[in-house]
């Protein structure tokens, strides 16, 4: 079966696909609630609020929520701009939680009334299409996140009132920095460049989801948890950005929505850099299952697990100690970052045996099934192990290295009936998104992101750990035919970079699209170096 006619079923990350309508040419009819958390912004907050005074979307459909972060004294935050209604909250200094926005954000979320949310940080300027672009997405996909783009610029001497002006005359701030020194987000840019626009089908694309400007409809916001509040700076925003890619989000890096930071980017010392690097770390070891944050080591599991294994019982045909040996073998791998439950009906004896043998073993878990696909939501791999299945020592760190070495949604072994399967949960959670009868959920995943097949050796199962032979359909030629792949597309992705930005070069007509245009085409004939992990 298909997605239903008004919700289009998009592959990877394929956001280009998404038929939306062009800035102008459509009518608005859902409501947004611009999220801004504040501190120490009390100079920067009038000209962004004034810039939201001014959007080409209906002033009825907008309203803002200021979120003061523990300011001392508190903000003075009006009650409206233009005819946008403005709400004011407040973290106050005693709960506030560390240093980092994603406590007020996560509080301005929970007071926001729109049927879509955009997040803006204090100092931001959006161009008067900002929501607009940002909005359009939302009335067409509901599993959308857009980001926005920005361009950091000193905006020394400029009023909110000739912001007005300019905004009223459909130019913005663009009109009153033209002949200013401009940045871009370098690194972002760099990736994006990197992933054609992140329509690469990249396990990592989420890094690029900071807070500074991005979208999505409120009830997937609350779906995939919101803004954590660790009081880090530098990592909620992140960290909010794979919550929405787990759960199955189109990142959609939209140009159009396009906003200004206040003041030329800061650029921390070296040693500043390194010390913050070392704060933000055990934060991203464990809620980031990300090889970058994670190194394999014996023992070793994090508060989000990489791994969520499933080993479904069946009083008819599960014998105990057959389903014991499948969770010991599982104890015993390589890795210990995965959780384990063991999945049957209240009231199944070989449940109830089981239970009494794991009482002692912290990593397996006991339940139904219903209850363990709940559990650990943000986990990027789900695997299930028939308990008729011995997996060998590298059997987990394989099929993690498998979804995303070759960048699929799915890899089954060949063997085996029900044979032993690994599922991205960003797949499967857009397959349940787009699902309308729970038996299509895995034909979608395959259609959407691909599925392949591996044998016993290729996944170390039940003993064939060794390297699959030489020759053809080995391994190894695979590796080598999907590196050469990579290769072309690369060469393909540079060639189709150049020709958007020259195409970019002759739409523009303001100096500021006119320099980002030149800017991207640096790029595109530059080196195509690899962006920071955030």
């Amino acid at each position: 079966m298909t997605a239903p006619p008004s919700q289009p079923a998009i592959p990877q990350n394929a956001w280009d696909r998404i038929p939306v309508p062009e800035l102008g040419s459509w009518t608005p009819s859902k409501t947004v609630s611009v999220v801004i958390p504040a501190y120490d912004a009390a100079e920067e907050l009038p000209l962004t609020l004034a810039a939201l005074g001014a959007q080409t979307y209906p002033a009825d459909l907008l309203d803002v929520v200021v979120v003061d972060d523990g300011n001392e004294p508190s903000l003075e935050v009006p009650t409206s701009v233009g005819e946008v209604a403005i709400k004011a909250l407040r973290v106050d200094a005693a709960e506030k939680v560390g240093f980092g926005a994603g406590q007020a954000r996560a509080r301005g979320a929970q007071a926001a009334t729109g049927e879509l949310l955009l997040f803006l940080d204090a100092d931001i300027v959006a161009d008067p299409e900002h929501v607009e672009a940002h909005a359009r997405w939302h009335h067409v996909i509901d599993y959308a996140a857009t980001l926005g783009t920005r361009t950091f610029v000193d905006v020394g001497g400029i009023s909110a009132e000739a912001l007005t002006s300019a905004s009223a005359a459909g130019e913005g701030l663009g009109a009153l920095v033209a002949d200013r020194e401009q940045q871009d987000h370098d690194w972002i840019e760099e990736m994006l460049a990197e992933t054609d626009e992140l329509r690469e089908p990249r396990a990592d694309l989420w890094r690029v989801g900071v807070g500074s400007s991005i979208g999505m409809p409120a009830a997937l916001y609350h779906a995939c948890g919101g803004y954590p509040a660790f009081g880090v700076r530098g990592i909620e925003d992140v960290t909010f950005g794979y919550r929405l890619f787990t759960a199955g989000a189109v990142l959609v890096p939209d140009r159009a929505a396009h906003c200004w930071h206040q003041g030329e980017r800061f650029l921390s010392d070296a040693a500043s850099k390194k010390a913050a690097q070392r704060t933000r770390r055990p934060y991203a070891a464990n809620n980031l299952p990300y090889r970058a944050h994670r190194k394999p080591k014996p023992g070793r599991s994090y508060t989000v697990p990489t791994l969520v294994v499933e080993v479904p019982l069946d009083a008819a045909s599960t014998a105990k100690p057959e389903a014991l040996a499948c969770v010991e073998a599982l104890l015993a791998s390589d890795t210990a970052d995965a959780a384990i439950g063991m999945t049957a009906p209240q009231g199944d004896p070989v449940r109830e045996r089981l239970a009494l043998w794991m009482a002692g073993q912290e990593r397996v878990v006991v339940t139904d099934a219903a209850t363990w696909a709940k559990a650990h939501p943000l986990s990027p791999v789900r695997v299930s192990v028939p308990p008729a299945t011995l997996v060998g020592p590298t059997t987990l760190s394989r099929l993690w290295a498998e979804l995303e070495e070759y960048r699929v949604g799915a890899v089954r072994a060949a063997e085996g009936e029900p044979p032993l399967r690994a599922v991205a949960t960003r797949a499967l959670r857009r397959a349940e998104r787009l699902a309308t009868d729970p038996r299509e959920v895995d034909h979608l995943i395959a259609t959407l992101f691909g599925e392949v097949e591996r044998s016993a050796a290729e996944l170390d199962l039940d003993g064939a750990g060794a390297p699959a032979p030489p020759g053809a359909g080995s391994h190894r030629d695979a590796e080598v035919a999907a590196l050469e792949a990579q290769v072309e597309a690369l060469r393909a992705r540079r060639a189709v970079r150049l020709a958007e930005a020259f195409g970019a070069l002759r739409r523009a007509r303001r100096p500021r699209e006119i320099g980002g245009a030149l800017r991207r085409i640096g790029r595109a004939l530059g080196p195509n170096p690899r962006g920071p992990v955030a």
